[in-house]
């Protein structure tokens, strides 16, 4: 471990200077192989499935794409943290051009961890929240404020209110069962009784 000031960690050049290489470790987290099929089946079922991921946005993005999360025509948009000053961070777009973008059902938003904080803690969350399709480089404490925030705008619920129709089958096929399940349950609630 190289100990750095802290500005020079955004110089890479400086970083990586009269450095050589050792080895290369790759590593390859694959998703289980009826992924694409359950996204697919869900998105058809108007089931709108987001992912929240320690993994960078963009590489997020690449898995999204490839396992049908995002649509082959949709456009796919990288919201970040571009720089700071002394009042916050400063942005490329205005909120005008933001609101026409996030308008636009052909694109998708992938969202670092630093921009979503960001918009959090300004209070700008809730314009965008239900728009962003990838949460990147979130901590397992992040990932938790994505779902608060989820909850607080309701469009999930919390586990005990799930928890009956959960599945001891390890496969990502079973949310396609407990959506099933969910309905059936919310038809049989909404059906009146029967005078027999």
């Amino acid at each position: 471990m190289v100990s750095t000031p802290k500005n020079a960690l955004a110089d890479r050049d400086a970083i990586e200077h009269n450095l050589t290489i050792l080895g290369l470790v790759m590593f390859q987290n694959e998703l289980k192989s009826d992924a694409a099929d359950t996204i697919y089946q869900l998105r058809e079922g108007d089931t709108r499935c987001i992912m929240i991921t320690g993994d960078n946005a963009l590489t997020a993005c690449y898995i999204a794409r490839e396992y049908r999360m995002m649509r082959g025509t949709s456009k796919g948009v990288l919201g970040d943290v571009a720089a700071t000053n002394d009042q916050g961070s400063i942005g490329l777009l205005h909120a005008q051009e933001c609101d026409e973008m996030v308008a636009q059902p052909a694109l998708e938003l992938a969202f670092t961890g630093q921009a979503f904080n960001y918009l959090a803690r300004v209070n700008e969350l809730p314009r965008f929240l239900l728009h962003i399709r990838i949460f990147g480089c979130r901590t397992l404490a992040e990932k938790t404020d994505v779902i608060a925030a989820l909850m607080t705008a309701g469009v999930i619920t919390e586990a005990s209110v799930v928890s009956p129709f959960t599945s001891k089958d390890k496969s990502i096929a079973s949310v396609v069962e407990l959506h099933a399940r969910k309905d059936a349950a919310h038809l049989q609630r909404c059906l009146p009784a029967s005078n027999s």
